[in-house]
């Protein structure tokens, strides 16, 4: 959803993904893993920035936002590894730049490049055996999201929307804890840093009311 007042404007939405993803990892021992993990990603957030008209159907925007993530990931087992469920979640901040250009009346392209800072992610595991679930509080360290939006107006008020986007999330590592079963400590454990890199196409069909 899109609102502007002059060269002011706000958004904001929504998005969900689901599907299943090629795990490669490693135990807390180092032991390499190779699985699938079946992947459910719920994301939301807001912005508001000003827009600046430029010369030949060029434009330039910039803005800032906030958003919140929540990533549940149920890593399957394998012969060698028992298999978990870990949800990671976190409130971020965006600040970010657009341009703009206006090929035709009823065609346009638009850049969008965000920086992403999470804000106290956590990890929340759930183990598989009988070991204690934990939570763990990792590092802050900041990403970005690039995106390049086709948008062709089929009507006045009704238009056709294509946006491939790549976007790279980055955690840093956690604290080392104990890890506990039925309260005894039997080990320890952490989660290392890590690198998330999404790739996708969203096509949609907005209306202008």
């Amino acid at each position: 959803m899109q609102v502007s007042w002059g060269a002011a404007f706000a958004e904001s939405g929504i998005c969900y993904h689901s599907g299943d993803v090629r795990y490669d990892g490693q135990t807390q021992s180092g032991l390499p893993v190779t699985t699938r993990t079946d992947e459910d990603i719920v994301d939301g957030s807001a912005l508001a920035g000003v827009q600046f008209a430029l010369t030949r159907g060029f434009g330039s925007a910039v803005f800032a936002g906030a958003g919140y993530r929540n990533w549940q990931r149920d890593i399957r087992s394998t012969r060698s590894a028992t298999g978990l469920s870990e949800t990671y979640d976190w409130w971020y901040g965006l600040l970010g730049v657009k341009g703009s250009y206006a090929a035709s009346e009823r065609m346009s392209w638009t850049l969008d490049l965000r920086l992403i800072r999470p804000v106290n992610p956590s990890i929340r595991v759930k183990f598989r055996n009988a070991l204690d679930d934990t939570t763990l509080q990792l590092g802050e360290k900041t990403g970005y999201r690039l995106a390049v939006a086709w948008h062709f107006s089929l009507t006045d008020r009704a238009g056709l929307r294509i946006t491939p986007f790549y976007e790279q999330w980055k955690l840093g590592r956690s604290s080392t804890r104990s890890l506990t079963q039925n309260g005894t400590v039997v080990g320890s454990l952490y989660e290392p840093r890590s690198e998330t890199r999404n790739r996708g196409l969203i096509v949609g069909l907005g209306y202008t009311f």
